[in-house]
């Protein structure tokens, strides 16, 4: 799942990325073309209106008209492209500008950053500064001696309207970055959420069936490739699982065949471990387990003489020993299947008591695990039952009342209550 989850990540991080570097590029050359054009928009504009003012500015200078020129010159600060415009004699007087209070100083001492051309600057109106580009264009007339400079139009263009726009664009831009990226986060999600959902079932299914549940079926409601994938695999565990069941079944009857006298207890045990397992909600995984643990719990005695196993005599204390190695000696057996690790420790407990007077290890109480406790129950009850050769089978209401005398000595006192509760229902 880990696996899948990083997938995703990767898928949105590179979708993401691709966004960001496409949006960041498209947005740098609209900047970049849309800064050129508003730029040469302007320049265009301060052409035509030096081309306009060159004639009269002319005329103004060679006639001294100053009055005339200002007019002229406030009715163009109109346009707020315009910052400001001054002309200068051919020494950098000022002749004329708006202000009629600079009429006559010198523009370097005034405002020395305009008088170079196409320059960059920060010019201060109104106790505001804003970004111009400061445009210089010579006065000139023809002569018959060639051109004279009669001065110059210095022209402030406001650039800061364009970095405003530029800024719009970004944030727009950005606006539109997220928004994409918040879209495409969204269709990425269910998008891999369709494609990867099958691939999780799958994972997941055959994690379970790893664990040791070969009856699980995989589900996934496409019709693709995985669902092709499902089939085969849930074919393959129904005959893993069938070949299981037979191995099971092989060892009930190995183990019937040693101890003929009580054939079909492993399966009997198996049944009511399972109900009581099932009544007490265990999970899958533990049902299974005491179910397998019930078939193979006795598989030790394959090592005890048959003779002791079918004795009709009472058992001497060394015959005792030897059948009380039996859990041990079903744990020696087993050790070696990995898939078999988790049964081990219930066949090793499922002789010890509630009131720790049981083998091997003399456990007590919680010291058990739950499905040794049912396993003891059961396995105990099934004996109770069972006719042998050196005893009568118990009828169901006696066994039931050896429960009842021995709850919270022998078995667990819950459990134990549990099996009575499933043994009256089918008695009724």
């Amino acid at each position: 799942m880990e696996g899948i989850l990083k997938i995703k990540i990767q898928f949105i991080l590179s979708v993401i990325l691709i966004i960001i570097i496409t949006v960041f590029t498209t947005t740098y050359l609209i900047v970049k073309d849309t800064k050129e054009l508003l730029l040469g928009n302007l320049d265009e504009k301060s052409r035509i209106i030096n081309n306009y003012l060159i004639g009269i500015s002319s005329e103004a200078i060679l006639k001294k008209d100053q009055l005339n020129l200002s007019l002229y010159i406030k009715k163009i600060l109109e346009s707020p492209e315009i910052v400001y415009l001054y002309v200068t004699d051919s020494n950098l007087k000022i002749f004329s500008s708006n202000n009629i209070n600079e009429i006559g100083k010198d523009l370097k001492s005034i405002h020395p950053e305009i008088i170079k051309d196409n320059n960059f600057l920060n010019y201060i109106k109104e106790g505001f500064e804003i970004n111009c580009k400061n445009i210089v264009t010579p006065i000139e007339i023809q002569t018959n001696n060639g051109k004279i400079m009669l001065g110059r139009i210095h022209i402030g263009l406001n650039i800061s309207s364009i970095e405003e726009r530029i800024i719009n664009i970004y944030i727009k831009s950005g606006i539109i970055a997220i928004l994409l990226i918040l879209s495409a986060i969204i269709f990425i999600v269910f998008i891999t959420n369709k494609i990867t959902h099958p691939l999780s079932v799958l994972l997941e299914g055959i994690e379970i069936v790893s664990s040791g549940n070969l009856k699980h079926k995989i589900k996934v409601n496409v019709k693709n490739e995985f669902q092709i994938l499902a089939n085969s695999f849930n074919d393959m565990t129904e005959k893993l699982d069938d070949y299981y069941e037979g191995l099971l079944n092989a060892f009930m009857m190995a183990l019937d065949l040693k101890d003929k006298y009580s054939p079909g207890h492993a399966k009997r045990v198996a049944q009511y471990s399972v109900e009581i397992a099932q009544k007490l909600n265990l999970k899958p995984k533990q049902i299974e387990n005491i179910k397998i643990a019930s078939i193979l719990k006795d598989i030790g005695n394959i090592g005890i003489d048959g003779s002791i196993l079918s004795k009709k005599e009472v058992l001497t204390p060394d015959d005792l020993v030897k059948i009380q190695k039996h859990p041990e000696n079903s744990a020696k057996i087993l050790k070696n299947i990995k898939q078999l690790q988790d049964i081990i420790p219930i066949i090793l407990q499922h002789h010890e008591r509630y009131d720790g007077m049981g083998y091997p290890k003399g456990l007590k109480g919680d010291q058990i695990i739950i499905e040794a406790k049912i396993l003891a129950i059961t396995d105990a009850f099934d004996a109770m039952t069972t006719k042998r050769e050196h005893k009568d089978a118990l009828s169901m209401e006696e066994a039931i009342y050896e429960l009842r005398i021995n709850k919270g000595k022998q078995f667990d006192p819950e459990i134990t209550e549990v099996f009575i509760e499933i043994l009256n229902k089918k008695n009724k």
